[in-house]
């Protein structure tokens, strides 16, 4: 059964774990067919409390296992969440948990979801999106899993606190007591307002959680405003509103060796990342007070609150790409009519072949017909530039792109840093180049674009994409034959959202971007663009550790600084850019051959 489990949540080391089996099997690894059976009997909510996993090769209990949901955003432990926005998020949870009691009911279910209702620990209980979700399920601290009545005590210190109905279902199916289970770890009742979070006896080991890379590809191994607008503008309340409580209290990054100056640039993100966010709330509150439908949605609100404050310049409810026309420039040739097409035409996937038959991907775009910008760390480990290849839709194929200016390898213990390279083709290619603007104002629309390892991975286009160039690589074909030659490209990945705070961080007062707009290893190198189009950052990091994850560009300004210092040539547009107020433009359509002259 084709599942939408779509959105990466988190990565997990599972170290000091083991898989819990069935008919030999580790539950995890039996997901297709235990996920649409569960389905059947207990229905699909249910069944969509557990995440997808990715498996490594091999034993599924040894390496890293990504998880995948149905929902985009942040995964965060419902333990952690403030208990009043906690309480509806935990009695769902209690209301899909004693909904799986039917499984116990069948025969064939009965001991698979026994294995599966497993979890390493209660952080592995997890919320997104409102909406509760089992991560790192099918899994049990190792001094545990051999031990039937400290299996029935873990569950109910985990998720038999939110269930206590499938305790003794759970006793049955060990074969032991309900009554084995230690008193301490008697289950609880789900928090609300009035009672606060349950602690975990200590007594079982936590999953180490560790933020990881994907393993990279074995290339030789890969597989062939009206009425309606009040609803709206409520439901953006409720969203800021979930973010301000939910918001992390701190975003790490690696390798940052001043202890004391990374706690005051932490404190700086959190206060300026609370402002933004409490911002959008009074600007939405405010709109949805005065109720006024305005003939676009995009003028800027009054703020809340201290009046010798500016207005937010903001949209109420950024546009989708799709929707967000592009401003026209008088004087200009036409250009892409919405964001969508422009990201379209300027975005492309580079997949880089490295030593040892191992092959890297990331996203790069166009600043001229010739050359395009990509991150240094997507391309350093290439063979030569004869192994660095570049594909789009655009393009209606691939091309070979070879370095021609990167930026200093990476400093340890001296925070974010610029990262960029500048690739360059043998040829002009037909496509559109982004312009470098300013850095983008915070609360303001931003649209990315990419190719996250997550999507495309199993994209059948770039499976097909991949043997093409491996067909092109056995052939020995040059740069023009592999321009000649059709290839299928995955589509760029394209996502909306705003700019939460602009920055310096880092030794070097590297100018970042942070915004709300999911970001994930295969990003790295693509656009951050404004709402008029322009290039406002290139996301670079996909920075997690054992608590939150954080969406990351460098700004323009660090781009800007790297191409002047080279010579390298770059178009400017430092116009100013308000909300946009235009409905998006179609494109011109091409006029109708004349009808031939009767003769």
């Amino acid at each position: 059964m084709a599942r939408e489990n779509r959105f990466f949540l988190l990565s997990s080391d599972l170290t000091g774990c083991v898989a819990v089996t069935h008919g030999g099997r580790a539950a995890a690894a039996q997901y297709g067919d235990f996920i649409a059976r569960l389905e059947a009997v207990c229905g699909r909510d249910a069944a969509e409390l557990f995440a997808e996993p990715m498996l490594p090769r091999g034993s599924p209990g040894s390496a890293a296992i990504s998880w995948y949901g149905p929902l985009e955003g942040r995964p965060v432990e419902i333990d952690s969440i403030d208990a009043v926005a906690r309480k509806p998020v935990a009695d769902m949870l209690s209301r899909r948990l004693e909904a799986l009691a039917s499984a116990f009911a069948d025969a064939q279910l009965e001991p698979l979801i026994l294995a599966c209702l497993n979890v390493a620990s209660s952080r592995d209980v997890v919320a997104v999106g409102g909406e509760p979700i089992l991560v790192n399920w099918g899994y049990l601290p190792q001094d545990i899993a051999d031990d039937p009545a400290r299996r029935l005590e873990h569950f109910s210190r985990t998720l038999g606190r939110f269930a206590p109905k499938l305790i003794p279902l759970a006793a049955a199916g060990l074969g032991v007591s309900s009554s084995e289970a230690a008193p301490e770890a008697a289950p609880q009742p789900p928090a609300t307002a009035s009672t606060a979070p349950q602690a975990e006896t200590p007594a079982a080991p936590l999953l180490a959680r560790k933020a990881t890379t994907p393993a990279p590809i074995e290339f030789n191994q890969l597989e062939t405003a009206p009425a309606g607008r009040a609803p709206l503008v409520a439901a953006a309340i409720a969203a800021v509103l979930l973010l301000v409580l939910l918001l992390p209290g701190v975003l790490a990054y690696p390798h940052f060796g001043d202890q004391a100056a990374r706690d005051e640039f932490e404190a700086q993100r959190l206060r300026a990342s609370n402002e933004s966010l409490e911002a959008q709330l009074k600007a939405l509150r405010k709109a949805d007070e005065t109720g006024v439908c305005r003939a676009d949605n995009s003028a800027p609100v009054p703020e809340m609150g201290d009046p010798s404050k500016p207005a937010p310049n903001m949209e109420l409810l950024p546009k989708p790409p799709d929707k967000a026309a592009l401003p026209a420039k008088p004087g200009e040739p036409a250009q892409a009519a919405t964001i969508a097409q422009l990201l379209e035409k300027s975005v492309v996937y580079v997949f880089v072949l490295e030593k040892g038959d191992k092959a890297s991907t990331g996203t790069g775009f166009f600043i001229s017909p010739t050359q395009l910008i990509t991150n240094r760390h997507v391309v350093e480990d290439a063979l030569d530039d004869q192994f660095i290849f570049i594909g789009s839709k655009a393009l209606n194929g691939a091309r070979l792109a070879r370095v021609v200016a990167k930026t200093p390898p990476r400093q340890e213990d001296v925070g974010p840093q610029s990262d960029f390279a500048v690739l360059e083709l043998a040829k002009p290619a037909d496509v559109e180049a982004l312009k470098l603007g300013p850095a983008p104002p915070k609360l303001s629309t931003a649209y990315i674009a990419g190719y996250p390892g997550f999507l495309v991975h199993a994209d059948s286009d770039r499976i097909k994409f991949i043997e093409g160039l491996k067909e092109a690589l056995q052939r020995g074909e040059t740069d023009e034959q592999l321009a000649a030659r059709r290839f299928n490209v995955p589509s760029v990945d394209l996502r909306y959202g705003r700019i939460n705070n602009v920055m310096s961080s880092g030794l070097h007062e590297t100018p970042i971007i942070v915004h709300d707009m999911q970001v994930a290893h295969g990003n790295s190198g693509g656009p951050l663009i404004d709402g008029c189009g322009r290039l406002g950052g290139v996301n670079t990091a996909f920075l997690a550790d054992e608590h939150q994850v954080g969406n990351v560009a460098l700004s323009v300004v660090a781009l800007r600084k790297f191409l002047t210092d080279l010579h390298i040539s770059f178009t400017a547009d430092d116009t100013s850019c308000g909300p946009t107020t235009t409905e998006a433009r179609p494109e011109t359509p091409t006029p109708p051959a004349p009808s031939p002259s009767p003769k």
